[in-house]
């Protein structure tokens, strides 16, 4: 599928939005498939969770890393995701 495509191979970084609504949605089964086999091969880099809520989100661990944004703006969301994404092309 494209977007698995998308997400697999043709992103510097991809951010995910987890929330309580991320099970139920049907392209956040596409991205996190895509995601999965990102980690496994150790590409862990380019990919960046960002939780919106404290929902349970199927296939996240407390080992995985993430960044709790409720408190944050917009803007400080953006900040965070370009400063990543510069921190990838270093």
């Amino acid at each position: 599928m494209l977007l698995e495509r998308i997400y697999h191979d043709n992103s510097d970084l991809v951010v995910v939005f987890l929330c309580g609504d991320y099970n139920v949605k049907e392209w956040c089964g596409l991205e996190w498939r895509a995601i999965r086999d990102i980690v496994k091969q150790r590409r862990d880099a380019t990919v960046m969770l960002l939780r919106l809520d404290q929902a349970d989100v199927a296939g996240l661990f407390s080992i995985d890393g993430y960044i709790d944004v409720t408190a944050w703006s917009p803007a400080q969301t953006a900040e965070a995701i370009v400063k990543r994404l510069r921190s990838n092309d270093a």
